[in-house]
């Protein structure tokens, strides 16, 4: 595990066969440095999973959730202008999801304050059933998705 800038990656070129961003590019606010750093060190052909919050999120936390949200174009944009071919991008969570998302991120701060270390495993084990429902309301009705899921690959 390593810490690092994102817009400056401490590995030489062309080092990695596969990469993952797993909800984290939201978060860079020199997200086409990094897109481009991430492509740096991807070996040709080899291959990247990336996951954002799709753009209509920015509500999660009133944009404080991070710097940057995507639509399927300014995400395939970003991807493909740092030299990476998109292969699939497409949509995944859905209303009911990120509805619950939504409720534990603002119940979240008070939370914190009254069950203190404990309030993660308490909200998580007590939202686990209303979770498995919203995933099947959202393989039932997927749109608008709540997040972008991409599997991209560096060219020969």
């Amino acid at each position: 595990y390593h810490q690092v800038d994102a817009a400056r990656l401490p590995f030489s070129d062309c080092v990695f066969d596969f990469a993952i961003a797993i909800e984290s590019f939201e978060h860079i606010e020199k997200n086409e440095e990094a897109m481009s750093e991430l492509s740096r060190v991807l070996k040709p052909g080899g291959l990247v999973v990336i996951t954002v919050p799709t753009h209509w999120t920015w509500i999660f936390e009133f944009g404080r959730h991070g710097p940057n949200y995507y639509s399927r174009r300014t995400l395939s944009k970003l991807i493909e202008n740092n030299g990476l071919k998109v292969d699939r991008l497409s949509g995944c969570g859905g209303v009911a999801t990120f509805i619950l998302k939504l409720i534990k991120s603002w119940l979240s701060p008070f939370g914190i304050r009254i069950f203190r270390q404990y309030w993660w495993a308490f909200i998580d084990g007590m939202l686990s059933p209303a979770f498995i429902l919203a995933v099947g309301l959202d393989i039932l009705f997927p749109f608008p998705p709540s997040n972008w899921a991409v599997l991209a690959h560096k060219p020969k």
